[in-house]
């Protein structure tokens, strides 16, 4: 953005020296105590402590052999998934990442 303030000085538009300083983002948090609270069948439930600030929660699901894979997403104010539909003999890798908006965390 680009600011430029005027002081009224006299009927007239005075331009006005300012500072100028650049925001920056803070980097989105890294989710903790990624785990599996619940096995039943073919569906795991997936649990981890969230981060603060999260608007939601990005989870990718995918086989070692790369076969399988989904992403889903849920709120920010939701710190567990259930994923179903898993096959038997099969080892899956799991990411869980935290977004603020459409930033991404790691």
């Amino acid at each position: 953005y680009r600011i430029t303030v005027y002081t009224l000085y006299d009927g007239r538009e005075i331009a006005t020296p300012v500072v100028i300083s650049q925001t920056e983002l803070m980097p989105v948090g890294i989710i903790s105590n990624l785990r599996v609270i619940e096995t039943v069948g073919k569906r795991i439930r997936l649990g981890w402590i969230g981060v603060p600030g999260a608007t939601e929660y990005k989870v990718v699901i995918r086989s070692s052999d790369g076969v399988f894979e989904r992403v889903r997403r849920v709120p920010g104010s939701q710190s567990s998934i259930d994923i179903d539909d898993l096959q038997e003999d099969v080892t899956y890798n799991v990411q869980v990442s935290a977004l603020i908006g459409n930033r991404e965390g790691n």
